[in-house]
């Protein structure tokens, strides 16, 4: 597999608690982001686009939000599925037993949202994980599967359907 872009594995795999914020960007009635706004990482929506959280490189104890801006703007990331992991463990599975299942998830869902399978894509993934806190306070299970350049490059336009 290509290797996950290192800003998000790192919250991922330091279990950084991700503090969801209220308000968000203008949608439209499909919602669809209409106009940027600052959006909530407990609000992401499968489709949703955004740029890099510009604290990745500040050793920040956690991502409250991210600017989220219509997919027509470039950007670095778009949220291609949400999936919820209640059922699969009885208590806090430990980060590295979230990975596994999100590496998982996320793969199977790759090629349905792409069109286009894992391995001859331009685009790689990587994912949000609940932390150990958000999991035992908030009851968070959602992990946020996230699509990027692999060059790191601006996406133009939604991956969704896109063959890339």
């Amino acid at each position: 597999m290509k290797a996950h872009a290192l800003g998000f594995v790192t919250l991922a795999a330091l279990g950084i608690v991700l503090l969801g914020c209220s308000g968000g960007p203008d949608r439209d009635d499909s919602g669809q982001i209409v106009e940027e706004g600052d959006l909530g990482v407990f609000d992401f929506k499968v489709g949703d686009c955004f740029q890099d959280p510009e604290n990745l490189s500040t050793g920040s104890a956690g991502v409250a939000d991210v600017s989220a801006v219509p997919c027509t703007v470039l950007h670095d990331n778009e949220v291609f599925a949400l999936f919820d992991v209640s059922g699969r463990f009885d208590s806090w599975p430990g980060t590295p037993g979230l990975e596994t299942v999100a590496d998982e998830v996320c793969f199977d869902a790759f090629e349905p949202y792409v069109g286009l399978d894992f391995e001859s894509s331009r685009l790689s993934f990587v994912w949000l994980l609940p932390s150990q806190e958000t999991w035992e306070e908030n009851d968070d299970r959602e992990v946020v599967c996230i699509l990027y350049d692999v060059e790191l490059a601006k996406l133009t336009g939604s991956m969704r359907n896109s063959g890339e």
